[in-house]
C-alpha cells in the first residue's frame, strides 16, 4: 500500500478520473504540492506555462499562484524597445 492505513480502502477501476491537463502540466502541478523546493518555471514554453496557470487556478494550488503570475508577467512578456 502507498501509505499507512491504505489497507482499509479498496481500489476500484471506476475510481479513475480523466483529467484535461497534459502530463507535463500535472507533473509541475504536483511538484508544487510536495514538501520540497518548487520547480523553476522560467524555462517553460509559454504554451505549457499558460496551461499550468489555468490548472493552478482550477485546482486552487495557492502555493503556485504568485510564482506563476510573476513568471507570466515578467519572464514571458515581450520587452518594449
Amino acid at each position: 500500500m502507498a501509505f499507512a492505513g491504505a489497507e482499509g480502502f479498496t481500489s476500484f477501476t471506476e475510481d479513475v478520473v480523466d483529467l484535461t491537463e497534459t502530463s507535463d502540466v500535472l507533473d509541475i502541478l504536483l511538484q508544487f504540492m510536495l514538501h520540497q523546493r518548487p520547480p523553476t518555471l522560467t524555462s517553460l514554453d509559454f504554451t505549457v506555462l499558460n496551461s499550468f496557470a489555468e490548472a493552478v487556478e482550477k485546482y486552487e494550488v495557492f502555493s503556485a499562484m504568485a510564482t506563476t503570475e510573476i513568471c507570466m508577467k515578467y519572464v514571458h512578456t515581450p520587452c518594449m524597445t
